[in-house]
This record gives C-alpha cells, sequence and structure tokens, in this order.
C-alpha cells in the first residue's frame, strides 16, 4: 500500500457533511483559464471563495507526481494489469467481462458498480 500514489486518498478519513458537499456543488462552476472549480461556501455569516485546481489536489493527496506526468495508461499496461488480476477472458475484446474476474476484483468491482448505481439514481432525483 506504501507504494500506489493514491494511499492518503484511500486512508486518510475526514469527516463530510452532505449538506456541505451538496452546497458546494450547487454553487459550483468551471473555469476555463486556468482549470479549476470555484465555489462559494458559507463560513460562519460570510461567503468565502473556494477554488479547486489540480495542483491543489495533487498538493493536498499528496500524490508525489508532477503535473506533466501521464494520466492515462498505455494498453499494454492495462491488458497486463487484467490478467495480473485473474482475467481469463479475451483482453483484446472491447468490453470486459466482470464474470471472467478472479472472485476478489468481482466482488471490488461489484462495490464500485453499485456505488456508481447509488450515485446515479441519487443526482438524478433532484
Amino acid at each position: 500500500m506504501d507504494r500506489i500514489r493514491i494511499k492518503k486518498a484511500l486512508t486518510d478519513q475526514h469527516k463530510a457533511y452532505r449538506s456541505h458537499i451538496e452546497h458546494f456543488w450547487q454553487n459550483a462552476k468551471f473555469i476555463a483559464d486556468p482549470p479549476s472549480i470555484q465555489s462559494f461556501v458559507k463560513v460562519g455569516n460570510e461567503d468565502v471563495e473556494v477554488v479547486i485546481t489540480e495542483d491543489l489536489i495533487r498538493r493536498v493527496l499528496d500524490f508525489g507526481d508532477r503535473p506533466e506526468d501521464p494520466t492515462g495508461y498505455p494498453a499494454r499496461m492495462v491488458k497486463g494489469c487484467f490478467y495480473r488480476m485473474g482475467y481469463t477472458g479475451h483482453v483484446n475484446e472491447t468490453n470486459f467481462s466482470k464474470a471472467n474476474l478472479s472472485r476478489p476484483y468481482k466482488f471490488y468491482t461489484k462495490c464500485w458498480k453499485r456505488n456508481l448505481e447509488l450515485t446515479l439514481k441519487k443526482n438524478s432525483m433532484k
């Protein structure tokens, strides 16, 4: 776990209140130059501007990389990772099947899928 860049993001725990997050995203807007997300949050009786940039995310989450590092991965590397996860299907096909993963990764993908479904469902109800 110490070798992966997102260790801090996975292991640090902070309380995040749903009302605060919803308020942030209701007031958020994307700024193209420089690329960032800007929102206003209420602190006491005053509105405070919050600007989130890629540099801020890299620093706070302690990724240990540089902005010029790649954020995408070559297809060959992705296919190799699937084989290391015990994937038994053909990695050259367009779609990957969860059924071809080993049991721990099958459970992991099921959890992620369920989480995304609940998030999408909750957002569509607004």
